[in-house]
């Protein structure tokens, strides 16, 4: 029994140090908290190779930084009142960085990632994010907005004049209110919900396409896909020049009626054939003046068209 004893000790005098090693370790991981005095229009660059950024306006004229870096990642960050440029550096060894960073709302801001998800919200200026491999969401009352990530997703909620987004395999979702966008891929699939929808340009190879809302009357939509299905919802009431060919693929859908009281009209049924290529011209909706053009050109995908129902 005391033999059990006495081993039973010398197993907890062992395991203890490794314990409280461990526990000092954890609470040693790298902490960040510092800041910086700029315009209240200043351009910020900010880098963060991995982990989690949150960029958020607030209404002072300063930078702040806080949060944890991942070890062997270290802080840097300089410029002047006009400029400045921070962010982490170095090769993450253990653990991801989690940075949140607060900026002036009307800031002109740049963000470049290697594998970061970043989330920026609140800032008013424009912002321009690049990531190889982390999701981006941006959101907001926005001057001007340009995304690109090579797999990562990109979200924007936002009322902007303009927008450019590109993405490889990841997704393109876009809503809010759009003066004009320009949006491409290459297999992810693209998704836009807007109210209203002004200029907006799609190009994807293989990627899914859905444009829902309506277009201004000064609005056009342009999508040019190889492989992809394009699926349209406009409201009942939309007015619109539809230009839509399907080189080897086919035309759905429908669209409101002709007259007043009768059945919502089959695309289908309308289909011109010109050999392989499917091809539909015309303009629905009702009123006078310029219907916005709706230019679709696939080789191989599907195009739907939904006009046929009462949409806010």
């Amino acid at each position: 029994m005391r033999r059990s004893v006495n081993l039973l000790r010398s197993i907890v005098s062992l395991i203890a140090p490794v314990a409280i090693g461990t526990s000092v370790l954890r609470a040693q991981a790298p902490t960040v908290t510092r800041g910086w005095r700029v315009a209240p229009l200043a351009s910020i660059k900010i880098h963060a190779p991995s982990g989690i950024l949150e960029v958020e306006g607030w209404g002072r004229d300063s930078v702040a930084i806080s949060g944890t870096l991942a070890s062997g990642e270290t802080l840097f960050g300089g410029g002047s009142l006009t400029g400045l440029k921070l962010g982490a550096e170095g090769t993450a060894t253990a653990g991801q960085s989690r940075l949140l960073v607060r900026v002036p709302i009307g800031s002109r801001l740049v963000v470049r990632s290697g594998a970061a998800n970043v989330d920026v919200r609140g800032v008013t200026g424009s912002i321009d994010v690049g990531s190889a491999a982390g999701d981006v969401v941006v959101a907001g009352e926005i001057e001007s907005v340009t995304v690109e990530s090579i797999s990562g997703d990109v979200r924007v909620a936002a009322t902007t004049a303009s927008i450019r987004a590109r993405t490889t395999r990841g997704t393109l979702d876009i809503s809010g209110r759009i003066n004009e966008a320009q949006l491409t891929s290459v297999s992810g699939p693209v998704t836009v919900s807007a109210q209203p929808i002004g200029r907006l340009r799609i190009e994807t190879v293989d990627g899914r396409v859905s444009v829902r809302g309506r277009l201004a009357p000064t609005g056009s939509l342009d999508i040019e896909t190889f492989g992809g299905p394009v699926h349209l919802e406009f409201p009942l009431d939309q007015r619109a020049a539809l230009d839509l060919r399907a080189s080897s693929g086919e035309i759905r859908g429908r669209i409101a009626a002709p007259a007043a009281g009768g059945s919502p009209l089959d695309l289908g049924a309308v289909v011109v054939r010109n050999g392989t290529t499917a091809i539909i011209s015309r303009s629905i909706g009702s009123g006078s003046g310029v219907a916005p053009p709706v230019t679709v050109r696939t080789f191989r995908g599907r195009i739907t068209v939904d006009a046929s129902r009462l949409r806010s």
